[in-house]
């Protein structure tokens, strides 16, 4: 028998005792849909730079080459900080739990929060908070649908969340969706419906559940189709009719008046940036801050 017969036999083997995941396989365990788009989207951007089928999870490949995987990441994406890192991996460990695998990769976030990084906020303009909330206020006074309304409401009154865990909330509590507690005038969104997969809840103003009543659907979803029924498909603010405005602008100008406010302390103002707009600090500081004012807080908790 030929060396290379051997190999072949050796390669055919190994295949059928680690079988890759295959993602269609593991779709509906995901807890949403848009969960599963993004763990196959890492996944499919790594397997296509190290020569690998689309759309299916070769754990054992993975494990084999954790480095070289973080290296990659590294390289594709832009990290400012070790969440980022560390969501890019959170996807694919989910998979292979799903999945009842076990090997190393999934165990490796202490690794992945060791490695060094050096955060570089982003150079971006930003429009003061105050001009924003003029131009929502605008805006909304010649919108004619309700879901419009109501989250350019919710962004007028200082609440600049994601527009999924808008769409995902109603003022009903049914143990599934994001509720709205306008009784008591508190917001509680569900770790399924947020990005980092962390439950979180904040207090909203009087005024805020004063504006919105009158303007949600009977079944009491915020953002809804006619019957009161949710949408199937991703929301966009374009698809609610809002296209002036991007929900990062939003947020950026929201954070930047956030952190730069004199009225609270720091611990306070990361707080609204932890409860209200979901995102640690770091990422407020890197991604959703005036540059000037970012490098200055650094500075400043580095010095601390």
């Amino acid at each position: 028998m030929s060396e290379n017969t051997t190999q072949k036999r050796i390669k055919v083997q190994i295949k059928r005792k680690n079988p890759p995941i295959i993602m269609a396989d593991i779709k509906d365990q995901f807890s949403t849909y848009g969960y599963f788009q993004s763990s196959q989207s890492v996944i499919n951007k790594i397997n296509a730079h190290f020569g690998l089928p689309k759309c299916q999870l070769d754990w054992k490949f993975y494990d084999d080459h954790f480095k070289e995987i973080v290296d990659f990441i590294l390289d594709a994406y832009v990290i400012r900080e070790h969440s980022s890192l560390t969501s890019k991996f959170a996807g694919i460990i989910k998979a292979m739990k799903l999945s009842k695998v076990e090997c190393s990769f999934m165990y490796m976030n202490k690794v992945l929060c060791q490695i060094p990084l050096k955060m570089t906020p982003k150079e971006r303009e930003i429009m003061p908070w105050s001009n924003m909330v003029a131009d929502l206020k605008e805006y909304r006074s010649h919108i004619a649908n309700n879901n419009g309304y109501n989250v350019l409401t919710i962004y007028i009154h200082g609440f600049p969340i994601r527009l999924g865990e808008i769409v995902n909330t109603s003022i009903h509590d049914d143990g599934k969706l994001n509720y709205l507690d306008l009784q008591n005038l508190t917001w509680y969104i569900r770790k399924d419906f947020t990005k980092n997969r962390t439950a979180r809840q904040f207090e909203i103003t009087q005024e805020l559940a004063d504006e919105l009543k009158g303007h949600i659907h009977k079944k009491g979803r915020l953002v809804c189709r006619r019957s009161g029924g949710g949408f199937t498909s991703n929301i966009t603010l374009k698809s609610l009719d809002i296209n002036c405005f991007k929900i990062t602008e939003i947020r950026n100008s929201y954070e930047t008046m956030n952190l730069s406010r004199t009225d609270i302390d720091d611990k306070a103002k990361f707080a609204i940036s932890n409860n209200v707009l979901g995102h640690s600090t770091s990422v407020a500081f890197a991604n959703y801050t005036n540059n000037e004012l970012a490098h200055s807080m650094i500075d400043s908790s580095e010095e601390d």
